[in-house]
């Protein structure tokens, strides 16, 4: 799998990741609720990083009441970041305070080289139908101050020609 978060300083072009993956269940396609949690940092760790991703599915995704999805991976120099989808802010909230998701991150957080963003929202925009947890590769695209109805008309307009 490969993503790409924003440029590499040094070429401009999208990264592609030395870790990632992509796992998902829940309300389906065509859900107009959906809240996410969006942590980045550095890590010179992305094996590591890797490994408690999976821990957290394994472990701790059964009880998370309303978790639909997460992306997350690594670029190679060691860009990490990851998106949580939940239903609604009430479900994530409810997973944050949950004591083994406190252990669990207190870990996780170690495994980060300085200082970790968090960005929290419900103000989401599925593309070409949404995610799909098969996909071989990702594209997340960070930006402020755009117009929003000009981008929902490049939009649809790009979807005319993704769709043949």
């Amino acid at each position: 799998m490969s993503m790409c978060q924003a440029e590499e300083p040094a070429t401009g072009r999208c990264g592609s990741l030395v870790a990632g993956r992509m796992i998902g269940r829940g309300l389906g396609r065509g859900s107009d609720r959906m809240f996410v949690q969006i942590i980045e940092g550095k890590t010179s760790d992305a094996a590591a990083l890797t490994r408690q991703g999976e821990r957290w599915q394994d472990e701790l995704s059964p009880g998370a009441m309303g978790f639909l999805g997460v992306t997350s991976g690594v670029t190679a120099d060691g860009r990490a970041i990851t998106i949580v989808r939940f239903e609604s802010e009430e479900a994530a909230r409810a997973n944050s305070d949950r004591p083994e998701q406190g252990a669990w991150w207190a870990e996780t957080a170690q495994l980060y080289d300085g200082d970790i963003s968090f960005t929290e929202s419900s103000d989401v925009e599925e593309f070409l139908g949404g995610g799909s947890d098969d996909a071989g590769f990702v594209q997340i695209m960070k930006s402020r101050g755009v117009d929003r109805a000009r981008t929902a008309q490049l939009d649809e307009r790009f979807q005319e020609f993704a769709s043949t």
